[in-house]
């Protein structure tokens, strides 16, 4: 193995990593910190797909001024000839104008309009559901980007950690402390504790795009200069079940959307019903006969009609027991959806306590003794009395387990989101319950 040629590259290696590290920390210094919930504000203003669902209100708001158009009334014109005028020379053309309008009856309009209104609120319901899932998309990918920048910068410490000891064998070996295959494998670990660091910077630029999903732009031109944050380690005890449960019932999106659609069946029960009324058509006619001369005068009639239809078609009720059985499942829909509503929210509850005690651990027990160990090593290690294997073991312990901790602290804000979903709240990593 060429020694000279690791030497120059692990060299070149901690050059790059010294640069990058300048770099980033400029940038940190830099950049003004973008805290979630200035970015849930700017998903919800950009973003493309909640866009495209707001246009189910303003189709629904549009519905209303539908519901309320009233029928057309009816102008009509006609003219009528006698057939065999020419053996009848004093015979007359009569043309008749008439006006009609048809009255509707058993209030429809305003029942159409009491339906409008009801699907209006259906379809803002639905729209404020809509957001909730993609405010859990977008707390995912930016709780994504924390850790990944987290896991990058760990691995970052650990590789230059690696880099020293490398530098420290180096002079080792000139002393004749240690041997020239120690120091190469110390030199073969350095670099793969940097293939680990390239990985980790990929996965943080690919959190980084993922951010741009839910905002519907570029965050990078969206956000220039600006460094998500966010304190994930700020733990908050919750209030009992049963307040949350409560809270739930009334808020929560889902619940308010099925009981948006049980107002809107019954509206449109309502509707139904009033429908089978028959409506009422009434016309108001003139006729006027020219005159004939020496038989008769101009004549003038004025004429009234109302027309009202025979309902054979009401004696059938399928579209009673349509809209009938419309409203019962929306009932059902109701009671499914809170009984899933006290399941969540229990599940949500059990799942954050227990992400909760695990963050406590990490941090009451768990990181400090890692910390202390590694550090034990590495001078154990200085001192010629712990072996590079062994070294290498806690180093990669000590990483692991910080790893953990980091998955343990986004597992744990993700928790804390999913209870403010749970209860109809705006999700945010910084506030309380």
């Amino acid at each position: 193995m060429n020694i000279a040629f690791i030497r120059s590259g692990c060299r070149r290696t901690l050059l790059g990593l010294a640069l990058t590290g300048l770099y980033g920390i400029a940038q940190a210094q830099n950049a003004v910190p973008l805290h979630f919930a200035e970015y849930l504000s700017a998903v919800e203003q950009s973003s493309i797909d909640y866009a495209a669902q707001r246009q189910n209100v303003v189709a629904a708001r549009a519905g209303i001024d539908l519901a309320g158009v009233r029928p057309d009334p009816q102008l009509s014109f006609g003219t009528s000839r006698e057939l065999a005028r020419e053996s009848k020379p004093t015979a007359t053309r009569p043309n008749t104008l008439g006006l009609s309008q048809t009255i509707e009856t058993a209030g429809k309009r305003g029942r159409r309009i009491d339906a409008a209104k009801a699907d209006l609120r259906l379809a803002e319901t639905g729209l404020s559901d809509y957001f909730y899932g993609l405010s859990s998309d977008a707390l995912d990918a930016f709780v994504t980007l924390i850790q990944a920048r987290e896991t990058y910068a760990r691995k970052e410490l650990s590789h230059k950690a690696l880099l020293d000891v490398v530098a420290a064998n180096e002079t080792r070996l000139k002393a004749g402390a240690i041997g020239r295959l120690e120091l190469s494998q110390s030199i073969l670990e350095a670099q793969r504790y940097g293939k680990d660091v390239e990985k980790a910077r990929a996965d943080l630029a690919g959190a980084e795009a993922r951010l741009s999903v839910p905002l519907g732009a570029r965050f990078a031109e969206r956000f220039a200069g600006r460094r998500p944050d966010a304190e994930l380690a700020e733990l908050t005890e919750l209030p009992p079940a049963e307040t949350l449960i409560e809270r739930a019932s009334q808020k929560r999106s889902d619940v308010v959307l099925a009981k948006s659609a049980l107002e809107s069946a019954r509206s449109k029960l309502d509707l139904t019903k009033a429908n089978r009324w028959v409506d009422v058509d009434v016309g108001v006619s003139m006729t006027s006969t020219a005159p004939v001369e020496n038989v008769s005068e101009r004549s003038r009639i004025l004429g009234l009609s109302v027309s009202v239809p025979i309902p054979l078609s009401r004696l059938q009720q399928g579209d009673i027991v349509q809209a009938s059985a419309a409203v019962t499942q929306a009932e059902l829909g109701l009671s499914s959806t809170l009984n899933r509503v006290k399941a969540d929210v229990e599940t949500a509850v059990a799942q954050y306590r227990s992400a909760l005690n695990v963050v406590q651990t990490y941090r009451s027990t768990t990181l400090a003794e890692n910390k202390r160990v590694l550090e034990g090593f590495r001078i154990s290690y200085q001192k010629g009395a712990a072996s590079l294997l062994e070294l290498l073991n806690a180093q990669r312990t000590a990483d692991d387990t910080y790893l953990d901790y980091l998955d343990a602290l986004a597992t744990y804000a993700r928790a804390k989101a999913q209870i403010q979903i749970s209860v109809g709240e705006r999700p945010d990593l910084e506030a309380g319950f």
